[in-house]
């Protein structure tokens, strides 16, 4: 039967050939390179190819997809497994999918199809050249590149023969692995290499890639190092030049050590760094730049000097700030509505007083007041066509939120101004000098005129003081009981401390730098010889010119 079944076949073969010639249909038409039979082969092998695209396409749109959903998606590990679980007998190697025989060339980034070609009835030869001119440059010591690839035929045969050459020496122990692939080993040099193959079918394929290093022997060259004092900190920048591997970024160091972090860093290209002090002194900055493969430039040197400022405090209830050549005063309290003491070199003590002005931004603490007038209903009005704030005082309030009062009455040792406790009290002066020794007591201690400035404590920064005192002691501006009224006078800072400052209700009444009814000048405060109630921290009272031996002042600070 099986016989039969071929004769049969053959007989329908003969029959189709003989009804084709009668047709008027060749032999040569039939079997020739062009004829039916030939264009019926390519039909179906174009076919073939397109199906084997068609299958890619789609896989590699949807790996598309997820590459911009997927978090976890990979160009390399997640694509190629991807791929494989999505085709049949798919064979991956580099940028090469092999899909039912049919070769294409992929752009992992996107991904897709690179190109129209595939490799058909021939051999492929691809390569990976690294630490080459496609990954930077490399010192001297360390300029070795490396070609890793594969060969392989699509003819159906075996790869019999491969030859590669360095220039046009042969190079002796290169061969291929059972999977194709192949590695060139230990090229140290600008050359070319060559790589030729032949197959079981005769097939030729040749590949020719030129090996170019990029050796980076010199470090870049240096140029201006900018240093900006800003207080104790510096602000540090550079610049330089590579036209090889390109400047990566500078490192510095500075000396003395003493109060600086840190004292040795890194910053990048067009970039500053911030080096932070603690102390007044000169530095010595060393500044070099580091190119992409590790060379050093020559060091430039610059010499800074660090001034100290005025410094921003944090309490538990806000923000304070302490003056330039000031510290905390161990009878500072942790919280601002405590009162946080300062002193001078010489023990002269402010208490701080948080506040804000009108159109100013307000301070971050609860006890933060207006700085303004306020009538507590005790001794003269207001007069309130005099209220203006001076525009310096207004500007300083504004940027720290706040200025300090003497924790004392001013007292007199030897006729010089204090702010100190147990010291006799300055009195019977003329308001005028009282505003003269308040303004000039910060050029007599020697402070900063950059940071700090004293005067006649004002009308505003008196109530102000009041204000904050009452968030503590709510009676202290219309009934001081905490302060003189004996008969007799006291020396400075003994009366009951509110808030840690003394002597504002009852000891001596104080000029301020007010004006009250018809411009007559002002003082405050209560009087030793007077009560509690009639004048306490909050009466107002007028001068006209005299000189009583209850009148002295305080002085306040204000930063700038």
């Amino acid at each position: 039967m099986r016989g039969t079944r071929g004769i049969t076949l053959i007989a329908l073969i003969v029959t189709l050939i003989v009804l084709l010639i009668l047709a008027g249909v060749s032999i040569a038409m039939l079997t020739g390179e062009n004829g039916i039979i030939a264009q019926a082969q390519k039909a179906k092998k174009e076919n073939s190819k397109a199906e084997a695209r068609e299958k890619l396409e789609m896989v590699l749109n949807s790996a598309q997809v997820e590459k911009k959903t997927n978090s976890e998606y990979n160009e390399n590990v997640f694509l190629d497994e991807y791929i494989s679980n999505e085709i049949e007998n798919v064979e991956i190697i580099d940028n090469i999918i092999i899909v039912d025989n049919y070769a294409f060339e992929i752009d992992r980034s996107v991904p897709k199809i690179a190109g129209n070609s595939t490799i058909e009835n021939q051999i492929l030869i691809t390569a990976k050249v690294s630490n080459n001119a496609s990954d930077g440059w490399v010192k001297p010591s360390e300029a070795e590149v490396s070609i890793t690839g594969i060969i392989k035929t699509f003819s159906g045969g075996n790869i019999t023969k491969v030859i590669a050459k360095k220039g046009s020496t042969p190079i002796s122990d290169f061969s291929i692995e059972t999977n194709g692939r192949y590695k060139i080993e230990n090229i140290t040099e600008d050359t070319t290499i060559t790589i030729e193959a032949t197959d079981s079918n005769g097939n030729t394929n040749s590949k020719t890639i030129d090996v170019q290093l990029r050796i980076d022997g010199t470090g870049p060259v240096m140029g201006d190092v900018t240093s900006i004092v800003d207080g104790l900190n510096i602000e540090l920048s550079a610049i330089a030049t590579d036209t090889q591997s390109g400047v990566s970024n500078f490192h510095y160091n500075i000396t003395p050590e003493e109060g600086v972090t840190p004292v040795t860093g890194d910053f990048n290209f067009n970039e500053k760094v911030i080096i932070k002090t603690t102390i007044e002194a000169t530095y010595t900055i060393r500044v070099k730049a580091i190119d992409k493969c590790g060379n050093e430039s020559e060091e430039k040197e610059v010499t800074v000097q660090t001034k100290g400022k005025n410094t921003k405090k944090i309490a538990p209830d806000g923000e304070w700030w302490l003056p330039k050549g000031f510290i905390e005063s161990s009878e500072s309290s942790s919280t601002i509505q405590g009162g946080k003491v300062i002193e001078d070199k010489t023990g002269n003590q402010f208490v701080w007083i948080p506040c804000y002005v009108e159109g100013g931004e307000g301070q971050n603490v609860t006890s933060a007041t207006e700085y303004k007038r306020t009538d507590f209903g005790k001794g003269i009005a207001i007069d309130t066509s005099n209220d203006q704030i001076n525009v310096t005082d207004f500007n300083s309030i504004k940027k720290y939120g706040g200025f300090y009062i003497g924790r004392f009455e001013a007292g007199n040792v030897n006729n010089k101004v204090v702010v100190k406790k147990g010291q006799t009290a300055y009195s019977g002066l003329a308001n005028t000098t009282a505003n003269n020794l308040a303004t000039n007591f910060a050029d007599v201690n020697n402070y900063e005129a950059d940071y700090v400035y004293s005067k006649l404590t004002t009308g505003q920064g008196w109530d102000t003081t009041l204000k904050f005192i009452e968030k503590s002691y709510p009676t202290y501006p219309t009934n001081s009981v905490q302060g003189n009224y004996t008969g007799q006078k006291m020396k400075t800072g003994l009366t009951t401390p509110v808030c840690n400052i003394y002597d504002m209700g009852g000891n001596q009444l104080e000029y301020v730098e007010e004006v009250v009814v018809q411009g007559a000048r002002a003082s405050r405060g209560g009087k030793y010889n007077d009560t509690a109630t009639v004048k306490p921290a909050g009466y107002r009272e007028d001068i006209n010119g005299k000189t009583d031996d209850w009148d002295g002042f305080r002085p306040s600070l204000y930063l700038k």
